[in-house]
Protein backbone atom coordinates (compact mmCIF):
# COMPACT_ATOMS: atom_id res chain seq x y z
CA UNK A 1 0.00 0.00 0.00
CA UNK A 2 1.34 3.41 -0.73
CA UNK A 3 2.97 4.91 1.84
CA UNK A 4 1.55 8.53 1.45
CA UNK A 5 -1.91 6.80 1.48
CA UNK A 6 -1.28 5.05 4.47
CA UNK A 7 -0.78 7.94 6.59
CA UNK A 8 -3.39 9.93 5.21
CA UNK A 9 -5.70 7.33 5.88
CA UNK A 10 -3.68 7.32 9.70
CA UNK A 11 -3.94 10.93 10.05
CA UNK A 12 -7.44 10.93 9.19
CA UNK A 13 -8.41 7.73 12.01
CA UNK A 14 -6.68 9.88 14.77
CA UNK A 15 -8.30 13.14 13.72
CA UNK A 16 -12.02 11.03 13.74
CA UNK A 17 -10.90 9.52 16.89
CA UNK A 18 -10.09 12.47 19.26
CA UNK A 19 -13.51 14.26 17.74
CA UNK A 20 -15.50 11.23 19.20
CA UNK A 21 -13.92 11.21 22.11
CA UNK A 22 -13.73 15.04 23.31
CA UNK A 23 -17.27 14.53 22.44
CA UNK A 24 -17.92 11.39 24.78
CA UNK A 25 -15.51 12.41 27.71
CA UNK A 26 -13.68 16.11 26.58
CA UNK A 27 -10.96 17.23 24.90
CA UNK A 28 -6.94 16.12 24.92
CA UNK A 29 -8.04 12.75 25.69
CA UNK A 30 -6.09 11.30 22.39
CA UNK A 31 -2.27 11.44 22.53
CA UNK A 32 -0.41 10.46 19.20
CA UNK A 33 2.98 9.00 19.89
CA UNK A 34 4.15 7.82 16.20
CA UNK A 35 2.22 4.68 15.23
CA UNK A 36 0.89 4.44 18.68
CA UNK A 37 -2.34 6.13 20.49
CA UNK A 38 -2.87 6.86 23.68
CA UNK A 39 -6.59 6.88 24.61
CA UNK A 40 -8.23 8.30 28.49
CA UNK A 41 -10.97 5.74 28.45
CA UNK A 42 -13.42 7.00 31.81
CA UNK A 43 -16.45 5.00 33.05
CA UNK A 44 -18.98 7.31 32.63
CA UNK A 45 -19.10 7.61 36.78
CA UNK A 46 -15.83 8.93 36.48
CA UNK A 47 -14.47 6.58 39.49
CA UNK A 48 -12.39 4.72 37.25
CA UNK A 49 -10.01 5.94 34.24
CA UNK A 50 -7.77 3.64 32.10
CA UNK A 51 -5.29 4.33 29.35
CA UNK A 52 -5.79 2.48 26.37
CA UNK A 53 -2.61 1.71 23.95
CA UNK A 54 -3.17 1.53 20.12
CA UNK A 55 -0.38 0.69 18.33
CA UNK A 56 -1.30 0.62 14.33
CA UNK A 57 1.79 -1.41 13.33
CA UNK A 58 3.58 -1.52 10.32
CA UNK A 59 0.43 -3.17 8.34
CA UNK A 60 -2.09 -0.88 9.53
CA UNK A 61 -4.82 0.05 7.86
CA UNK A 62 -4.72 -3.72 5.99
CA UNK A 63 -4.35 -5.56 9.43
CA UNK A 64 -5.81 -3.98 12.65
CA UNK A 65 -3.83 -2.45 15.27
CA UNK A 66 -3.23 -3.85 18.76
CA UNK A 67 -4.93 -2.49 22.20
CA UNK A 68 -3.87 -2.79 25.39
CA UNK A 69 -4.10 -1.12 28.25
CA UNK A 70 -1.38 0.40 29.98
CA UNK A 71 0.72 2.04 33.43
CA UNK A 72 0.45 5.46 32.63
CA UNK A 73 3.03 6.24 34.01
CA UNK A 74 5.13 4.12 32.25
CA UNK A 75 2.92 3.52 28.83
CA UNK A 76 3.29 -0.50 29.09
CA UNK A 77 1.53 -3.13 30.51
CA UNK A 78 3.12 -3.90 33.60
CA UNK A 79 0.62 -4.18 36.08
CA UNK A 80 -2.50 -5.76 36.38
CA UNK A 81 -3.89 -2.56 38.38
CA UNK A 82 -4.41 -0.58 35.05
CA UNK A 83 -6.22 -3.35 33.07
CA UNK A 84 -10.55 -3.39 34.24
CA UNK A 85 -11.31 -7.07 35.62
CA UNK A 86 -14.86 -7.37 35.59
CA UNK A 87 -15.47 -8.27 31.99
CA UNK A 88 -13.52 -11.38 31.59
CA UNK A 89 -15.55 -11.74 28.17
CA UNK A 90 -13.75 -8.56 26.82
CA UNK A 91 -10.94 -7.80 28.63
CA UNK A 92 -8.21 -11.32 29.45
CA UNK A 93 -6.71 -9.51 32.16
CA UNK A 94 -6.61 -12.68 33.65
CA UNK A 95 -4.60 -14.55 30.64
CA UNK A 96 -0.79 -14.32 29.68
CA UNK A 97 -0.34 -11.89 27.80
CA UNK A 98 -3.56 -9.78 28.79
CA UNK A 99 -5.08 -8.92 25.66
CA UNK A 100 -8.78 -7.46 24.72
CA UNK A 101 -11.18 -9.64 22.79
CA UNK A 102 -13.20 -6.58 21.05
CA UNK A 103 -13.56 -7.14 16.88
CA UNK A 104 -11.25 -4.53 15.24
CA UNK A 105 -8.18 -5.69 17.64
CA UNK A 106 -5.12 -7.96 16.58
CA UNK A 107 -5.59 -10.01 19.43
CA UNK A 108 -9.31 -10.84 18.70
CA UNK A 109 -8.50 -11.50 15.00
CA UNK A 110 -5.24 -13.66 16.22
CA UNK A 111 -7.86 -16.02 18.96
CA UNK A 112 -10.40 -16.06 16.24
CA UNK A 113 -9.21 -17.55 13.09
CA UNK A 114 -12.91 -17.08 11.01
CA UNK A 115 -13.16 -13.24 12.26
CA UNK A 116 -12.66 -11.91 8.72
CA UNK A 117 -11.12 -7.97 9.80
CA UNK A 118 -12.38 -5.21 7.61
CA UNK A 119 -10.61 -2.30 7.75
CA UNK A 120 -14.11 0.24 6.62
CA UNK A 121 -15.92 -2.09 9.39
CA UNK A 122 -13.01 -2.21 12.49
CA UNK A 123 -11.99 1.74 12.50
CA UNK A 124 -10.22 2.62 15.27
CA UNK A 125 -13.30 4.73 16.41
CA UNK A 126 -15.89 1.53 16.04
CA UNK A 127 -12.98 -0.40 17.90
CA UNK A 128 -12.45 2.42 20.78
CA UNK A 129 -16.27 2.91 21.13
CA UNK A 130 -16.90 -0.96 21.53
CA UNK A 131 -14.08 -0.61 24.03
CA UNK A 132 -15.47 2.21 25.96
CA UNK A 133 -18.91 0.47 26.34
CA UNK A 134 -17.34 -2.68 27.89
CA UNK A 135 -16.07 -0.55 30.21
CA UNK A 136 -19.01 1.20 31.42
CA UNK A 137 -21.00 -2.07 31.30
CA UNK A 138 -23.76 -1.09 28.44
CA UNK A 139 -24.74 -4.19 26.78
CA UNK A 140 -25.54 -4.18 23.16
CA UNK A 141 -29.58 -4.29 23.58
CA UNK A 142 -29.77 -2.17 26.54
Amino acid sequence: MDEALVALHFNSEIQKLDKLVSEWLGPDRVIQDGKTIFVKLQKIDGAIEFLLSIDVGEKFPLEPANYIFVNPTTKHDDDLAYWPTYNQDAFKSNENPRWICIAGTLAYKIHHADHQYNPKINTLNQTVFHIFREINGWKKNA
